[in-house]
């Protein structure tokens, strides 16, 4: 059955896929890209750590409170295993530039074609992952005070397991 320009087949393909690759309790799908100064970069680099994975645009609604909230949540966090990570659909030449001016101060894949933010079914920006040290997805939603509640509760659970 034809539903516009899609079929209610290609929907549930695209709900399964969801299900099966970016629900909570899974691995997150490998990312492969460049930053913003042409260096590969690869998702599972940074395995280990837990990882606030950011889908943003410097046009998003929400864009400059969600900058905001990241930079604080990363001085909070500067001496733990955690890292913030973009990806960002700005042509390279802003993104390039709102690095320069310090707006942004963590790495970003960039996707101006947003080939990765509809591998991982983003539909509303900005869009927050939170990733524990082992890819496995954790939390999914806004950027703001419960994805750093829970990234904040993967740190702590590796520090109570330390002797």
């Amino acid at each position: 059955v034809k539903l516009g320009d899609i079929t209610v087949a290609d929907i549930v393909r695209d709900e399964l896929y969801k299900i099966k690759n970016l629900s909570k309790g899974r691995v997150a799908p490998e990312i492969v890209g460049t930053d913003a100064a042409g260096r590969p970069m690869r998702l599972k680099d940074f395995r280990g750590k837990v990882v606030v994975l950011v889908f943003w645009s410097s046009w998003d609604a929400e864009a400059a409170r969600s900058l905001e909230i990241l930079r604080k949540t990363m001085s909070r966090n500067v001496a733990k295993p955690l890292v913030v990570l973009g990806v960002n659909r700005d042509s390279l030449m802003n993104l390039r530039a709102l690095e320069a001016d310090r707006l942004v101060t963590w790495r970003n894949f960039s996707d101006p074609q947003q080939k990765i933010a509809h591998d991982y079914r983003v539909s509303g920006w900005p869009y927050c992952m939170v990733l524990g040290r082992d890819g496995v997805i954790h939390y999914r939603g806004s950027v703001g005070s419960f994805a750093e509640a829970v990234a904040n509760d993967l740190l702590l659970a590796r520090e109570k397991k330390s002797p």
